[in-house]
Order: structure tokens, then sequence, then C-alpha cells
């Protein structure tokens, strides 16, 4: 009876241990959609301005800057167009939204969208002009994006998937 007793005392400690040390202390922030994705590091000098002309150069927006199935920017897409301004100020050019959404009216809604928060950051119209294109910059050729993506398909949707390679359902 005392060894099962030691047991027992033994695997309930063992769990109240694991119960403290496992669970996050921390409370969770309240809007886990808006919070800030990384901290500052030494690093943070050399990144941002390559970002800036990273950015100078693509200028696009896309489906991931916005809430979920609706036309309001989010913490992301409203940093982005922050970063965006002093280059369009200075240079002008076209912020590009890129989606694969083919309903019409949301995309001009989010266009609108994007247009309207650009005018609220005080933003010449002459200066950016907002359209529906692909993410601008050189990116790959056309030859190397179907063969990356073929390669992608034929990785990911095998044969032994039901997938014929190089085909993705519902494309």
């Amino acid at each position: 009876m005392c060894m099962m007793k030691r047991r027992l005392t033994g695997l309930v400690m063992t769990t109240v241990v694991v119960m403290v040390v496992g669970c996050e202390s921390g409370k969770m922030p309240e809007d886990r959609l808006t919070i800030e994705p990384y901290g500052k590091t030494d690093m943070h000098r050399y990144y941002k301005p390559m970002y800036q002309e990273a950015l100078a150069h693509d200028m696009s927006l896309a489906d991931c800057h916005f809430f979920p199935h609706t036309v309001k920017l989010n913490k992301l897409g409203i940093r982005r167009l922050e970063r965006m301004g002093p280059i369009l100020e200075k240079y002008g050019g076209t912020v590009r939204y890129e989606t694969y959404s083919r309903d019409g009216d949301f995309v001009l809604d989010r266009l609108t969208s994007i247009e309207r928060y650009l005018a609220d950051a005080g933003m010449d119209k002459k200066m950016a002009t907002v359209r529906a294109a692909l993410s601008g910059g050189r990116g790959l050729s056309a030859s190397d994006a179907i063969r990356a993506q073929e390669n992608f398909y034929n990785s990911t949707l095998g044969e032994d998937e039901g997938g014929a390679p190089g085909v993705a359902e519902g494309r």
C-alpha cells in the first residue's frame, strides 16, 4: 500500500510540474491579427534599406494585406502602404493589387480601399495610381514560372495521391 501511495504521489507531482512548466504564463494578445510580427533586432538596420529598395521596385499589395473576405486593410497592409508613402510622394508610381479573386466588384472595392487609405494619408492622386495588376519588378520569366509551378505540383500532387503531375485540382 505504501508503494502504491508513493507512485500515485509521484504521478500527481509530475503532472503538476508538467502543467506549470508546460503552460504559457503570459497573457495572449487580444487581437492576434494585428500584432507586430517581429521585434527589432541588431540586424534590423540592414534589412530596412533592403526592404525599402524591394518595395520601391515591387509596389504591390495582395490578398494577405486585407482581412479575409473583407475590403478592410489589415495591419500588414497598413504598414506596407505606410512604407510605400515616402516613395510614392518622392517618385510617384503605381500601386498594384494582385489577387486571384474573379469577383470584379470585390476587387474594385479593395482598390477603392487602397485609394482611400492613400488619400487619407495625404497622398496626391497625381503621384500615385492604384490598379489591379501583377506585382511589379522583374520577377521570373514566364518559362521559369511555369517550370517552378510544375515542380511544385509534381512534388505535392504526385500520381500516388490521385493527381496528374503538373495539374492542380480546381485550376
